[in-house]
C-alpha cells in the first residue's frame, strides 16, 4: 500500500477579499453547490468555511501529486459533512479517472482553522 500527503494552508482574509470582490464569480468557479450551500448557513464562520475547503482541495491535489494540472480541478474535489461534521472527500471526472489511474483506493482529509488561517491536511493511499 502506498500512502500520499498533501497539506495547504490559506489566509482567511484573502478568500475573504476575493469573495467580496468577485462575489458569486469567485465562488462558482470554486466550490460545487453542496459546498456552497453549507458556507453560506454558516453566516458566523462563512469565510472560514470557504477557506478551509479551498485549503482541502490545494492539499488533496498535492496528494494526487498533480496540483491543479492532468485535469484534476477544483471542482473535481467536493468536501461534504457527515452528520458529525467529519468532512468526506467525493472526487468528479478528470479527478476521479487520475485517483483511479494510480490505484487509488481511499482519501481522507482532516481541516481546522482559527481567526487568520486554515489549514488541512490530505492522506491518499494506493493498492500498491
Amino acid at each position: 500500500m502506498g500512502v500520499f500527503c498533501g497539506v495547504d494552508m490559506v489566509e482567511i482574509q484573502r478568500v475573504k477579499d476575493s469573495i467580496d470582490r468577485l462575489g458569486n464569480s469567485f465562488i462558482n468557479r470554486i466550490f460545487t453547490p453542496a459546498e456552497i450551500e453549507y458556507c453560506e448557513k454558516r453566516k458566523s464562520g462563512r469565510y472560514e468555511s470557504y477557506s478551509a475547503r479551498f485549503a482541502a482541495k490545494e492539499a488533496i491535489s498535492k496528494a494526487l501529486g498533480t496540483g491543479f494540472t492532468q485535469g484534476v480541478g477544483l471542482k473535481g474535489i467536493e468536501l461534504v459533512s457527515t452528520e458529525s461534521g467529519k468532512p468526506e472527500v467525493i472526487l468528479h471526472g478528470r479527478t476521479r479517472e487520475r485517483f483511479i489511474s494510480i490505484g487509488g483506493i481511499a482519501v481522507d482529509v482532516s481541516i481546522t482553522h482559527c481567526r487568520d488561517y486554515a489549514i488541512a491536511f490530505a492522506v491518499l493511499q494506493t493498492k500498491d
